[in-house]
């Protein structure tokens, strides 16, 4: 008989969840090859994998369990959060988080994708991208911390000459790896380029981050159009595209409603100098006065927490 086996991972252990004999068992293995090992003697061909993408953590043992015939399925972590507010869970633990996952498989197991691993190329273009974000921030700081000591009227010129070598540095870093994606998006998926480009609005970099990524978007045209639509399809799983359907914008309605109140009722007349301020002031805003005080139709004219408060109940009564 399939079973299914939830998965919580981290850096060093990962915590194994499945039910035995109508008994929830749990196991603690080693996040290393001889961990794996261990694990695999408590698999059937028939049995079903189930953890979160929980950073580079999981990739190693969703390989090896692949490359042993295994099927495994990889959850967005947001997507299992949710499912345990679902459930009102309020323990926090591995061992919870595993059994959390598992019961998540069984609720969602015919509509689980199965995993498959990555080609070399996908993984050079994610890693590039994420090296390519990080020296843009790089390159940003750098040249506003060198206008920053210019506007003060002296700089000091060790530090100014420091400066703009490593902004010249990170500007041809960033220009050789673009130019490195660009080749490799060529060699692998010259046509998926060019089908990509040809569409009015999506340019030489959104189309190879296309390429590498889980697309998200509005409706908007060029996103719903025919032709890009019809490739995104074509990447059989490779690349999801997460649009709702015309006439289902009920949650994309609710999000938009939240971003604009936070926008006019907060954002706009706030200004600050640092992002951890920024952090805090909004989140102030939002556990204080968002959830506590505003009432949406949605929810039946009730706040954040009354709904959340009667879901509970309701839970108990049942």
């Amino acid at each position: 008989m399939c079973k299914i086996i939830g998965i919580d991972i981290s850096k060093q252990t990962f915590d194994v969840c499945f039910k035995e004999k109508e008994r929830v068992s749990h196991k603690v293995y080693d996040n290393v090859l001889s961990g794996f090992k261990k694990f695999s003697k408590l698999l059937e061909e028939q049995d079903l994998v189930v953890m979160e993408a929980s950073g580079p953590y999981y990739v190693q043992l969703t390989e090896y369990l692949h490359s042993q015939g295994m099927d495994v399925c990889v959850v967005n972590p947001l997507i299992i959060r949710r499912y345990g507010q679902m459930q009102f869970y309020r323990a926090k633990t591995d061992k919870k988080d595993a059994e959390i996952i598992m019961e998540y498989g069984y609720f969602k197991k015919e509509e689980l994708t199965l995993w498959q691993p990555e080609s070399t190329a996908v993984k050079s273009l994610k890693q590039m991208r994420t090296a390519l974000e990080l020296l843009n921030k790089q390159h940003v700081q750098s040249k506003r911390q060198l206008e920053a000591f210019s506007s003060s009227g002296f700089v000091e010129k060790e530090v100014e000459q420091t400066l703009k070598t490593i902004i010249r540095t990170i500007s041809k870093k960033i220009g050789a790896i673009e130019k490195q994606m660009l080749a490799i998006c060529k060699n692998h998926y010259q046509r998926s380029y060019d089908l990509l480009t040809s569409i009015p609005g999506i340019g030489p970099k959104s189309s190879i981050m296309l390429i590498a990524i889980v697309f998200h978007s509005d409706r908007g045209i060029q996103y719903a159009s025919h032709k890009f639509t019809s490739l995104i399809k074509g990447y059989d799983g490779f690349v999801k595209q997460s649009m709702s359907r015309k006439g289902n914008c009920w949650d994309n309605a609710v999000a938009e409603s939240f971003f604009k109140s936070l926008k006019v009722e907060w954002g706009y007349g706030h200004h600050y100098k640092l992002r951890s301020e920024a952090e805090l002031s909004i989140f102030t805003w939002i556990e204080t006065w968002y959830n506590n005080k505003i009432r949406h139709s949605f929810l039946g004219y009730k706040t954040l927490i009354e709904f959340e408060l009667d879901m509970y109940n309701q839970k108990l009564a049942a």
